[in-house]
């Protein structure tokens, strides 16, 4: 008797046929994909919407990238465009701290915050943050 209990030769058998399974669902998935595909460019969002599914891993509004009905839309349809609009605004774009707290978690700003006060407190002593001295500008 093995560790199995007898069973190798059906642990084998199982192995085995997992593979072929497997090959099998990848081939469906890629078939799917392209049906679907077909449907969007015929013009028949409605019919593809109902069978599309798209996760958004960090589930956040701001991303809004998921499974919808047609008539939520909209509501994606203002979330980017209030994203747009937060990234074009011109202080935005003249302020790091500011673009990195839209861009990021807030766990993830505050660390480059830090780094960033890190980097400040490094040139005022006239060292790079490496511990170098700095060239001195004429």
């Amino acid at each position: 008797m093995d560790r199995l209990g007898g069973n190798k030769h059906s642990a084998k058998n199982i192995r085995a046929r997992i593979g072929p399974i497997r090959s099998k669902k990848q081939a469906t998935v890629r078939c799917l994909k392209k049906d679907v595909a077909d449907l969007i460019a015929a013009g028949h969002e409605a019919n593809t919407y109902g069978r599309v599914r798209i996760e958004d891993p960090f589930k956040r509004m701001e991303n809004a990238a998921r499974t919808v009905h047609w008539v939520e839309l909209p509501k994606i349809s203002n979330a980017f465009q209030n994203a747009h609009n937060k990234l074009s605004s011109g202080s935005v774009l003249s302020d790091r701290d500011s673009l990195l707290s839209l861009l990021t978690r807030p766990f993830l700003a505050s660390k480059f915050q830090i780094e960033r006060i890190e980097e400040i407190l490094a040139m005022s002593n006239g060292k790079t943050l490496d511990g170098e001295t700095r060239p001195i500008r004429a």
